[in-house]
This record gives C-alpha cells, structure tokens and sequence, in this order.
C-alpha cells in the first residue's frame, strides 16, 4: 500500500459506507493473517476493526515509504496525526481512513490516548535503530502492538482488567513474532528490535545479522525470542473467557494463524534469512473452519 493518503476532493465530509469499505478492502489486501478472522463478528465490529487495521496500516506505511527521505516522513506523520485529532474532535474529515476511524472510535469508545500511543511508536521507527535491552524492546511492543489489542477491547465492549492483562501478553506474542520473521527486512532498513543485551549474550553480532545466512548462535538467539513469544501466547489464554463466541473465534483464528507462523519458524530450524516464514492459505482456512467448529 503506497503511503500517499488517500483523499476526497473538496472540504471535510462525514463518514459514509464507502469509507468503511475501503477500510475493509485494505484489510482484506493487507490484512493476511489478521483479515481472515474479521467473517465471525458482527457488521458493527467488522468496520470497526477494518477502520483501525487502516490506519494501523496508512501509519506504518507512512514510516516505511524508503522513497521519501526521512525529514518528509516525519512531516507527513505529524500531519496525519494532526488530522487523526481533528477527525476524531470534529467526526469530519478530508480522508476517507479518519473518517471511518473516527466514526469507530465514537461507536466503541475507544481510547483516544493508545491511537496517539500508536503513532508514536511507529514514529519511533524514524529515530530509534536499536534496543539496548528486553524491556526496552517490550515498550516498543507495548506502543506498535498492545496499543492495537486494547482499541479491540474496545470495539469488543469489554473492558475489565484481566481481559487487559491477557490482551497485554498476546499484543507482545504478536509484535514478538514479527520481529522473529521480519529480521532480514529489518535489517535492510537498518533496524534490529531484538535487544542489544540479547545479542551479547548469544554470541551474536550485526554483522552476522547481515550476513544473511543462519548460524547456531543465530538460531539461539531465534528460539530464545520464539520461546518468549510462546509464553506470551500461553499467558494470553486468560482472554477468551472475556469475550462473546464471534469475538471468541476471531481472535482464537488470529492467535492461532500467527502462532503458526512460529511453527514455521520452527520447521526452518531457526532460518528466516533463506525463506521468510509464511502460513500458506490452505492452512489458514484449515485454522479458520476449526474455529468455527470450536476446535
């Protein structure tokens, strides 16, 4: 997706179908192993969660968009965010995104605070190359990735503090499994999120990094950050009792896609530099039927 923001001609306009379904067509695009649980919730929900999985989306690309130098990225972010605020004060904007946000974020109360959060942790990217430490990597997690969980609660009506714990731990499980897939990527972009103590500890130094091709201390380094994922994931059980049966089964479909792909990374004995690790569709389908069925 190009992060040229996509806008009506003429002044700010309130929400309309048709902002929603381009929300929901970016997530359909976009959206590979999130989109596929989106089907068991209700209409609401649905544009909802495609109006947030949009702009999740428009901001990371805006960080990402490598053919605009930083400084303009920076300028762009700002007033996106800009314009975030003014639609989420006014209900109107010139943007199609913000205004289906905006509408999602009246319609489910969302919090206001962790969408800023949000965009700050991806403006991070700008600045921020390395990690120094494990917790330092978490707040990273915390700001791109929980942030995300917690606006969820918030279009799922739920609000409690465990049901906040365990969605605490799956938004770490996700963003941790991401880093686990995406190293090489990553590392073309001159970023490393996995904490500069880590890699000392394992005997592991960027340049092997950047090699490009797998070692045993590089597979150390893996399993131990897949290891963590997994703890996450096991504590974020807790969740489902908090939730309805549609919402239940859309993120049962989603832990259980991404979760897959740390299987993947498994099955490739650590190596993520020769194929990225990928769920193919078949088994996401597979994964989404046994859902249905409460498998």
């Amino acid at each position: 997706m190009s992060a040229d923001i996509p806008s009506d001609k003429g002044g700010a306009c309130p929400v309309s179908e048709s902002d929603f379904r381009m929300c929901e067509d970016v997530a359909r695009r976009e959206g590979r192993n999130f989109h596929w649980g989106f089907r068991f919730l209700s209409l609401p929900q649905r544009q909802d969660l495609s109006a947030l999985y949009a702009f999740a989306r428009m901001t990371d690309d805006i960080v990402d968009e490598e053919s605009r130098a930083i400084p303009e990225r920076r300028r762009i972010l700002l007033e996106w965010k800009d314009d975030l605020r003014s639609a989420l004060e006014s209900g109107r904007s010139h943007l199609p995104i913000l205004r289906a946000m905006a509408a999602a974020a009246t319609r489910s109360r969302m919090p206001h605070d962790e969408m800023y959060l949000l965009v700050e942790g991806c403006e991070d990217d700008l600045s921020i190359r390395r990690y120094r430490s494990s917790d330092d990597t978490l707040r990273y997690c915390r700001k791109v990735a929980v942030t995300v969980g917690y606006l969820m609660l918030a279009i799922f009506g739920v609000r409690t503090a465990g049901a906040k714990d365990s969605m605490t731990s799956l938004g770490y499980a996700f963003q941790l499994t991401n880093i686990i897939r995406d190293v090489a990527e990553d590392l073309r972009r001159d970023r490393i999120y996995m904490a500069e103590e880590d890699l000392v500890r394992h005997g592991v130094t960027e340049s092997m990094l950047a090699a490009g091709r797998a070692t045993p201390e590089t597979k150390a380094l893996l399993k131990d950050y897949a290891d963590r994922a997994a703890g996450f994931y096991a504590k974020s059980e807790g969740l489902y009792e908090f939730l309805e049966p549609g919402q239940r089964k859309t993120m049962r479909a989603m832990s259980r896609i991404y979760g897959a792909i740390l299987d993947e990374v498994r099955k490739q004995d650590f190596d993520v530099w020769s194929r990225r690790p990928r769920v193919s569709t078949p088994r996401k389908i597979m994964i989404v039927l046994a859902t249905s069925v409460g498998l």
